[in-house]
């Protein structure tokens, strides 16, 4: 999920999603959750949207919170090996151009914000 693929139209305002590259059908759960991470939302923010998103169901999904909880490592975990995988490749890269420096500076900035956000997850797990 990547802001630059929201677009909003011109004529009405609606807003769009263009690159649907990796779209396929799975649970909406996991949608939820890899958007509440790219978009760093808190918590009262989750709840707010989990609340108007209920609404718009036609029927109530009962496990949606569990599910969350379950993809919500996951989503971290997955985003961390992407990351780790692209600044690996940056070692092979010989002629990075200043674009590409910007680049893995994000994805450096990404992974380290991620393993910020695994260990706030680590240490508020209830066991």
């Amino acid at each position: 999920m990547n802001y630059n693929n929201i677009l909003k139209k011109s004529d009405d305002g609606k807003l769009v999603i263009v690159d649907w590259e990796q779209a396929s059908a799975g649970d909406n759960a996991m949608d939820l959750a890899k958007m509440f991470f790219k978009f760093d939302f808190k918590e009262s923010q989750k709840q707010r949207f989990l609340s108007l998103y209920q609404e718009e169901l036609e029927e109530k999904d009962d496990s949606l919170q569990d599910r969350l909880k379950i993809y919500q490592p996951l989503i971290i975990v997955n985003s961390l090996l992407w990351r780790a995988e692209i600044l690996n490749s940056q070692d092979e890269e010989l002629n990075i151009s200043k674009h590409d420096e910007g680049f893995y500076y994000q994805v450096r900035l990404g992974y380290e914000n991620d393993i910020k956000k695994l260990n706030d997850y680590s240490n508020n797990i209830a066991i």
